[in-house]
């Protein structure tokens, strides 16, 4: 996954590691948009889900879907940074400013 202040996060295909005679695919597999600007993201680690931090909400998504399934606000404050728990699957860590 990549994000950016362009409102867009893009699911890249990467497999294994190539050699220096192969080409990397530049196109993304997925493209989705968000309402604004993106300054994180982070995948799920066993389900097809990703949230992003941003200058509006904390989102989450599912990847087989064009919009997030829920958003979660805290007043004007931006959200920087979020990981899912690598142990506890289900905890969202997000930080603020």
């Amino acid at each position: 996954f990549s994000c950016g202040d362009d409102k867009t996060v893009k699911l890249w295909a990467v497999e294994g590691v190539m050699s220096k005679e192969e080409k990397w695919n530049q196109e993304p597999v997925r493209v989705f948009t968000g309402t604004g600007a993106f300054l994180d993201v982070d995948a799920h680690w066993l389900d097809p889900l990703f949230a992003t931090a941003g200058t509006n909400a904390v989102e989450i998504w599912d990847e087989t879907r064009s919009e997030p399934i829920s958003q979660l606000k805290w007043g004007s404050q931006s959200v920087t940074r979020t990981r899912f728990n690598p142990v506890e699957k289900d905890v969202l860590i997000i930080c603020g400013s």
